[in-house]
C-alpha cells in the first residue's frame, strides 16, 4: 500500500447530535438530585460514559435483573 497524503479537518462546530446532548443534560440534572442507573450505554462515547460514571451514574445490564 502506498503512502497516503491525507488532510483531515474537524469542524469547530462539530460535536454530539441534539439527541445525545439532550440525554447528557438529563443525566447531569438527575445526578444532582438522586442516584442514576443507566440500562446499557445511553451514549456511545466511552469518555463521556466514564465522566458520567465519575459523577455517580451506574451502568447496569439486563443480567443485573433477576430472572
Amino acid at each position: 500500500m502506498g503512502n497516503l497524503n491525507l488532510n483531515i479537518q474537524i469542524d469547530d462546530e462539530s460535536g454530539f447530535c441534539f439527541g445525545v446532548v439532550s440525554a447528557i443534560q438529563r443525566q447531569k440534572r438527575s445526578l444532582r438530585n438522586r442516584e442514576l442507573y443507566c440500562l446499557g450505554g445511553d451514549v456511545h462515547n466511552d469518555e463521556e460514559v466514564k465522566r458520567l460514571e465519575a459523577q455517580g451514574m451506574v451502568n447496569i445490564s439486563k443480567q443485573d435483573f433477576p430472572a
